[in-house]
């Protein structure tokens, strides 16, 4: 009887907030009626359920919190093409460690991959800003997390949100192997996807046909950064594969020189795959463990 009437009020919260702005809700908060945590998670359902019947199964953003919003919380970014899935690892570790963590999803993905044809970075940039408000209600400090072209969003909003406590840049993209993205611009015109074939049991987490357009959004995504980059002040942690098959080792030198953080620092592993934190990668433990390590010895 009693968890029929806890998940009945939730229901009733879940109801009633719906039809509540943002600000609407946070005057909610200030007057008590409920928690910081409560409304995270009254956001997260609210989100997911809109999505919810498009999302490929395992591909949903998830949230990892405990009972009380954290000294410090994370906000995961996965990378281009691919989903919340290839974060869920490193969430579960930083939330097994007492913080409390989102793993996001950006527009176009997890879904179908012609979802990605329209989609502008602007678009993803927003996903992020969404996510970033929901994570600092489950956290007093935010750390943001970004894999690849991920990794090329959180140091945007870092960019442009001074108050965003720290940054771990996991393989971002500035500098790409492939020389034909720097002409996706014109190529997207000729070709509406680009096919990369995937091992079996990556299928359901990734885009195996990659839509130009969007290639095109993340070549200009990585412009934009390259040129924001002094604007970053805040901690950064920056770990790069030296055998990246994907983006240049390079692009992890460029970040390091150019943000104009105090505290900054650079690690290139051996012998890992560009996606270092899913089990593919051997020394995936190493990466959370640095992250860990990092993140317990700033000063807020």
């Amino acid at each position: 009887m009693r968890t029929f009437k806890l998940i009945f009020s939730h229901i009733l919260i879940f109801l009633l907030l719906s039809n509540f702005s943002l600000s609407a809700q946070e005057n909610l908060i200030n007057e008590k009626v409920f928690s910081e945590i409560q409304l995270a998670q009254l956001r997260f359902q609210q989100e997911l359920s809109l999505i919810q019947d498009k999302l490929r199964e395992d591909n949903e953003p998830f949230l990892l919190i405990h009972e009380k919003k954290t000294k410090v919380s994370f906000l995961l970014i996965h990378g281009f093409t691919a989903s919340p899935w290839e974060m869920r690892d490193l969430g579960q570790y930083l939330h097994g460690k007492g913080f409390n963590v989102y793993g996001m999803l950006l527009d176009g993905h997890g879904t179908k991959e012609e979802d990605l044809l329209n989609t502008k970075w602007e678009d993803w940039s927003q996903s992020v800003e969404d996510a970033y408000e929901l994570t600092k209600l489950i956290g007093d400090e935010v750390i943001v997390v970004g894999l690849s072209t991920g990794g090329d969003l959180a140091l945007h909003l870092a960019a442009g949100k001074p108050e965003v406590s720290g940054v771990v840049s996991l393989a971002s993209a500035i500098f790409f192997q492939d020389w034909k993205i720097n002409f996706s611009g014109i190529g997207k015109y000729f070709m509406k996807y680009n096919f990369r074939p995937l091992p079996p049991v990556l299928k359901h987490y990734y885009y195996e046909n990659r839509a130009v357009s969007a290639i095109y959004e993340v070549y200009k995504l990585s412009g934009v950064v390259k040129k924001e980059l002094k604007n970053i002040s805040q901690p950064v942690l920056i770990i790069q594969s030296k055998n990246d098959g994907t983006i240049k080792p390079e692009s992890s030198e460029y970040i390091y020189k150019n943000v104009t953080s105090k505290n900054k620092k650079l690690i290139f592993l051996e012998n890992s795959p560009h996606v270092l934190t899913t089990i593919e990668n051997p020394k995936q433990n190493e990466v959370f463990e640095t992250i860990n390590y990092w993140v317990e010895n700033l000063k807020f």
